[in-house]
């Protein structure tokens, strides 16, 4: 069976974290237009680990939660196909879990209306043992807990 590697959207560059995160001149544009003011040429930032690390190192909680609402965006509108809008007046939860050969667990929530547009967003690290499944199921309980937590029941 044959894969297709390249970038489904511009054609010419592998899929990856990089490409998606820092290399593709669209998202390049996203960082520099975004409040955050990152110019990935002239910082020399050339991959999406290097991008990570400078907003790390740089920017306090509120800042890191805006490029984490961003980054997640931007990757829910260019990674995922079968993502549909919801109903009119109604909302969708998206959830997702990290696990870390650190002990660390990244859990995220994000909500979106009818439009596709972000409501509401977070994100939280803790100290935990688990197995992905286990981190996807405790990131399920987090964006229901966001979502009751902010009046959203639709």
């Amino acid at each position: 069976m044959d894969v297709d590697v390249f970038c489904f959207v511009c054609g010419f560059d592998p899929e990856s974290g990089d490409h998606l995160f820092a290399c593709y001149p669209p998202v390049s544009r996203l960082w520099y237009v975004s409040p955050l003011r990152i110019h990935l040429p002239n910082l020399g930032l050339s991959s999406g680990t290097q991008l990570f690390h400078h907003v790390l190192a740089n920017f306090d909680s509120d800042a890191m939660e805006l490029f984490v609402i961003l980054a997640w965006d931007h990757q829910e509108v260019n990674t995922t196909t079968n993502w549909s809008f919801p109903s009119p007046h109604c909302y969708n939860l998206n959830t997702d879990a990290s696990v870390s050969s650190l002990v660390v667990v990244g859990l995220g929530a994000v909500i979106r209306n009818d439009k596709g547009e972000v409501m509401v967003a977070s994100v939280n690290s803790i100290f935990a043992n688990w197995d992905p499944t286990l981190a996807e199921i405790h990131a399920i309980n987090f964006g229901l807990d966001l979502a009751i937590q902010t009046g959203f029941s639709n």
